[in-house]
């Protein structure tokens, strides 16, 4: 464990990680939850194929767009960010009684209040599975951060890298040629990848299941 520590600056490495991952999906936790609350509470033209297209978009492997997305990221322009739609965003208003809006709106409350006051403290679930799935997601992604990030390395990249940094620091030779050794150090490199992870939810997992099964994705 030392030795992979060293090999993959592991306290850089897990800092740029947590930078990435709680900015990302801090982010993507607001923009779902609008998005979603709109295609759960409002009618409008096309709404039926504009969520059947978001739907669609999860099917999409991020390598086939991988060049596009390059060009698109070279040029970023944060005013034209596009929209992240949550589908368990979507599931959890849908199944909110619109009673509690109505007595909100009776009592003088704002379309932005009562999603606010009202909608947001009862979707405290949904957010949470929302957080979770997106902090797993960016935290294991090697491909989109190997393209976009250059100055520094994620834990994921650090793990990947894991060999050929065996072999360019000194005094690892023998760990870089040895099989056993590779395997050795790559399991090590492992547990301290995903140790994280696997400790945030161990201390939600109950909070976790309850938002999953609430937001009706079960199974």
């Amino acid at each position: 464990f030392k030795e992979v520590i060293e090999v993959m600056d592991y306290k850089r490495a897990l800092l740029t990680s947590l930078e990435i991952n709680v900015v990302s999906s801090l982010i993507q936790v607001v923009i779902c939850a609008v998005v979603g609350y709109g295609f759960a509470r409002f009618e409008f033209k096309c709404k039926g194929l504009l969520f059947a297209l978001v739907v669609l978009t999860v099917i999409v492997p991020p390598q086939l767009i991988s060049t596009p997305l390059y060009i698109y990221f070279k040029g970023f322009d944060f005013f034209g960010i596009g929209s992240l739609v949550g589908f368990i965003f979507r599931q959890f208003f849908g199944g909110m009684p619109r009673e509690l809006e109505d007595a909100a709106q009776i009592d003088g409350c704002s379309f932005f209040g009562c999603f606010w006051r009202i909608m947001i403290p009862n979707v405290r679930s949904g957010m949470l599975v929302v957080v979770v799935l997106s902090l797993v997601w960016y935290w294991n992604d090697y491909f989109l951060g190997s393209m976009f990030i250059s100055n520094h390395r994620t834990v994921m990249m650090e793990l990947v890298n894991l060999p050929s940094g065996l072999r360019m620091l000194g005094g690892y030779e023998s760990a870089a040629t040895d099989p056993l050794k590779i395997i050795t150090h790559m399991q090590a490199g492992s547990l301290l990848a995903i140790a994280p992870v696997l400790g945030f939810y161990i201390l939600i997992q109950r909070f976790f299941i309850q938002g999953v099964e609430r937001s009706g994705i079960v199974g």
